[in-house]
């Protein structure tokens, strides 16, 4: 039964390659003409509707830089109240995990990944050595690499031009 409908396939593909062939010798050069003329009026009219959509997003977009150009002032119920003494500095939202690294570093004066990572009660070092990188990255520690150890120092010079905003404790 397999060998009949693999041998009934096998004719149907073989009359459609002959059917293929016949039409393909067929077709003239007009048919051929007419095909192409076709496709670019197709082409021309996915254009045109590309251009419209275009121009359209452009509209919004000079309407919103219009609206964000005419304000002039801020309310002063939407202003960030600074706190007094923090001119001139860079704001640093942390999160209280982060200032209590920082603050872990400060005390221990140095400290690695597996210190905090055992200050912390992490199961691994990866959490532990994320966070003090991208502590270093931001300014707040110096990184310092002994042996095979890498150590942080809390930089108090760096970190006096940085006001550290954290969520209440």
């Amino acid at each position: 039964m397999a060998s009949d409908d693999k041998n009934q396939l096998e004719q149907e593909i073989t009359k459609l390659k002959e059917e293929v062939k016949e039409l393909t010798e067929k077709r003239d050069d007009e048919d051929a003409d007419k095909y192409i003329v076709s496709l670019m009026n197709t082409i021309i009219e996915e254009r045109e509707k590309t251009n419209r959509m275009l121009a359209g997003i452009m509209d919004k977009v000079r309407t919103l830089e219009h609206k964000v150009n005419s304000v002039k002032e801020i309310p002063q119920e939407y202003t960030v109240q600074r706190p007094l003494g923090s001119e001139g500095r860079e704001e640093m939202p942390l999160s209280a995990i982060d200032v209590k690294i920082i603050g872990f570093v400060q005390t221990k004066d140095l400290a690695c990944a597996d210190d905090v990572k055992n200050f912390m009660n992490y199961k691994g070092k990866n959490a532990a050595c994320a966070r003090l990188n991208m502590l270093c990255k931001y300014g707040f520690l110096n990184r310092y690499q002994m042996g095979h150890k890498v150590y942080y120092r809390f930089d108090a010079g760096k970190a006096t031009k940085k006001l550290i905003i954290s969520p209440p404790q």
